[in-house]
This record gives structure tokens, C-alpha cells and sequence, in this order.
């Protein structure tokens, strides 16, 4: 049990910082990206700027650390959000392969892989998993960002939050600990979405790019079907994470999904609306799946092969522990034997009356009265 703990902590330590380092390199995108979903609330600005406008315009009034508001509490998501939906799936992962190895009788290999379906179910739950435990840490994100956008646009004053510990205190106090997990729903809709997507076409699009035999399980095979995957999951999942944004950010005390769809349709650009900051999320998402996953599989394969060198220490430390008992044990037998072939002899002669030797204890009384009445008949005739 202290071994698969111990397994499960190194998985979660290594996926984690995995995701953070991904995450901390392409967060800039991510900013740009909630600024383009935000627009239309703040009435002084253009409802039509792009991604680059966007970026041009933060980095010329708030510079290189507009890009990189709210950048604690979106790491913090990450060692809860990654390590959880990384973990869940790869557990139910393992779980049906056994299943359908011992269905199989262990003999194919094909029935050992999921399909397609049982792996888009799997990054379902993973992502909606994961994305239940992050809420309050995506919460703090986009209302760090949303904070920044107001306050460079004139606004606020200055920002509610001055950093992520002071963030949760403030919302538990003014709207409770309900209020850490507002846009809870289309969070978690948009995280299952995320993960059907990323997690499940990436396992797809790799073991079709292994198939082809043009590259191995190398920075190529991870990049192509990172590339895909995040692209897919940018698709699938920006309609609920636009929702999900507005949601956060909203100035009701209780607001819902109906409300933030509302919100996004009376912007009178129809469905296009919903895939706001689709070019910035699909390039975020692609780069940080890729920068995620490389990390992920190169740290993975050493831990794999410190894991095999242990196994087969292992393996050697107990074969020679069973050929030293082997040993041990025949030269026990070999010394029992010859002890039994010297001793019949010995008993043999031991039984055997020696001249001026006492008898044995175990000997008969007759013969100790014999061997005194032979001197005593001895001495009286004499006479």
C-alpha cells in the first residue's frame, strides 16, 4: 500500500510541475484570451478588437505584467486541475486495460487498448474531476485578469484582490464559500469538454502517428498530437468557456447560465459570439498541451526507467538470496548425512564392553554385579 501511495505522489509531483511550467509559458495567450471574451462589458471599449490589437494594447498601458495577471492562482489550478484529470484518466486507463486484458486471456495485445469512445468517456470524467477541485483557483485567475482589464480601462481604481490568499479570504467573506465555486457548471462543462477532447485525441492522434513507423515515441510523435488535440479541445470547449468567464465576472450576486448566454446573445454578433477568443485559445491550448505533454512523457520515461532498474535490482537481490539458500541448505543436508554414516560405528563400538572402561549408565545392572563377583570369587579361592 506505502508503495502505490508513494507511486501516486510522484505522479501527481511530476505532472504538476509539468503543467506549471507549461502554463507559466503560455499564459500571456490565456490573458488575451479572457480579454477578448470579456469585451462588450465595459461600454468605452471596441466590441470588435482581435487577439494582437488585445496583446498590443496591454503590453502599451500595463506592460509585460498586464500578460501575466493572475498568474498564482492559475497555477495553483494546475497542481489540483492537471494532477487530478492526469491522474483520474491514466487510473481508468489501467483499470479497463486489465479488464479487457483478463476478457482477452492476456493473449492480445490490440484488446488491451480502449477505443475511441471508452476514451473520450475517460477524458470526460477527468476533466469534470479535476475541474470540480480547481473552481475557487480559476475563480481568483479570471477575476485577477478581469480586475487588470478594468483597471487599465479606467474602471477601478485598482484592483479587488492583492493576490490570491487575500482573493479567497474576501470572496468567503462577501459572498460565502458557495460563492469560491460561482460558474462552477460551465466550468466543469467546459473542463469535461476540454479533456474529451485533449486528453482523449491526444492518446488517439499519438498512437496513430506510432503507427505510421515515421517517427518514434519521441518530441515529434508529442508535438504533432499535441498540436491536434489542443486544437480539437479549442473547438468543442470555447462556446462553455466563454459562458464560463462571463459567469465569473458577472456583478450578480447569483448569476446563472441562462443569464450569461443571454449576455452573450444581446452583443448582436449571434453565435459568433460564443467562439470569442477561439484563434488565441486553440494556439494557447496547442502550445501548452505541447509543452505539457513533452515535459510529461520525458519526466515519465525516467521515472519508468529508474522504476525498471529497481525491479531488475530487485530481481537479482532475490536471486541471489535463493541461490545462497539453495547453498546453505545442501551443505546442511551433505553435513546430516555423513554425521549419520559415521555414527552407526560409533554406537557400535560405544555398546561394546572396553577393557577398563566404566559401563554405560544405559547398561545393565547384571553387568555391573558381574564385573564385581569376577575379582571377589577371584580373592576367596585363593585362600
Amino acid at each position: 500500500m506505502e508503495e502505490a501511495y508513494r507511486a501516486l505522489g510522484v505522479k501527481l509531483a511530476f505532472t504538476s510541475v509539468s503543467a506549471c511550467i507549461a502554463e507559466t509559458l503560455t499564459y500571456p495567450i490565456d490573458a488575451v484570451k479572457t480579454r477578448l471574451q470579456l469585451q462588450g462589458q465595459i461600454s468605452t471599449e471596441k466590441k470588435t478588437v482581435g487577439a494582437l490589437e488585445t496583446a498590443t494594447r496591454v503590453l502599451r498601458k500595463e506592460g509585460i505584467k498586464g500578460l501575466y495577471a493572475g498568474l498564482s492562482p492559475a497555477l495553483v489550478r494546475h497542481v489540483f486541475y492537471s494532477g487530478t484529470r492526469i491522474s483520474v484518466y491514466e487510473q481508468l486507463k489501467a483499470t479497463l486495460q486489465q479488464q479487457q486484458q483478463q476478457q482477452a486471456g492476456g493473449l492480445a495485445a490490440q484488446a488491451a487498448q480502449p477505443g475511441v469512445g471508452a476514451k473520450l468517456l475517460m477524458g470526460l470524467t477527468a476533466g469534470a474531476v479535476g475541474q470540480a477541485v480547481a473552481v475557487p483557483a480559476d475563480l481568483v485567475k479570471v477575476r485577477m485578469q478581469a480586475d487588470a482589464r478594468a483597471v487599465a480601462a479606467g474602471k477601478q481604481v485598482a484592483p479587488r484582490y492583492q493576490g490570491m490568499a487575500d482573493a479567497l479570504v474576501k470572496i468567503t467573506r462577501q459572498e460565502g464559500v458557495v460563492g469560491l465555486w460561482r460558474g462552477a457548471s460551465p466550468a466543469v462543462q467546459r473542463a469535461a469538454l476540454v479533456n474529451l477532447g485533449e486528453l482523449a485525441t491526444y492518446d488517439q492522434a499519438k498512437q496513430a502517428v506510432l503507427a505510421t513507423g515515421w517517427v518514434g515515441d519521441n518530441v515529434g510523435a508529442h508535438t504533432a498530437a499535441s498540436v491536434c488535440s489542443g486544437f480539437f479541445a479549442s473547438l468543442v470547449s470555447t462556446p462553455a468557456d466563454v459562458v464560463k468567464t462571463r459567469m465569473m465576472c458577472s456583478a450578480s450576486s447569483r448569476p446563472t447560465i441562462v443569464q450569461a448566454v443571454q449576455g452573450v446573445i444581446a452583443e448582436g454578433q449571434g453565435w459568433k459570439s460564443f467562439f470569442r477568443g477561439v484563434g488565441p485559445r486553440a494556439l494557447s491550448n496547442g502550445l501548452n498541451s505541447g509543452i505539457f505533454f513533452c515535459f510529461f512523457e520525458a519526466i515519465r520515461r525516467v521515472l519508468i526507467a529508474r522504476q525498471q532498474e529497481a525491479l531488475l535490482q530487485s530481481a537479482v537481490d532475490q536471486k541471489l538470496e535463493m541461490e545462497m539458500a539453495e547453498r546453505s541448505g545442501a551443505l546442511r543436508a551433505s553435513s546430516s548425512s555423513a554425521g549419520q554414516s559415521s555414527g552407526a560405528p560409533a554406537a557400535m563400538l560405544a555398546a561394546a564392553p572396553v577393557k577398563g572402561a566404566a559401563p554405560s549408565s544405559s547398561g545393565s545392572g547384571k553387568l555391573a554385579c558381574l564385573s564385581l563377583a569376577i575379582p571377589l570369587s577371584y580373592i576367596m579361592t585363593s585362600k
